[in-house]
């Protein structure tokens, strides 16, 4: 998932943890769909990878976007990262 553009690395995958266990994937979609397209959004469901998930965008994200994206957001009262 990761694309080479003149010595950039851009990527389209962002890992999302401390999720709370009850969000739903269009409250995820809502919160990062401000960052592009969204392809796929894949949540943990097993006991050992449940409050993660990974969001994959159409296309590749700046070092920016991705920075503004890890910085945290609340979700249901918890910091996810």
């Amino acid at each position: 998932f990761m694309v080479f553009q003149e010595n950039l690395v851009l990527n389209r995958v962002i890992y999302i943890q401390n999720l709370p266990e009850e969000v739903t994937v269009d409250e995820i979609l809502n919160s990062y769909k401000k960052y592009g397209k969204i392809l796929q959004i894949r949540m943990g469901i097993r006991e050992d990878s449940r409050g993660t998930a990974y969001v994959v965008f159409v296309k590749p994200l700046t070092n920016t976007i991705l920075q503004s994206s890890m910085s945290g957001m609340i979700m249901k009262g918890k910091y996810v990262i």
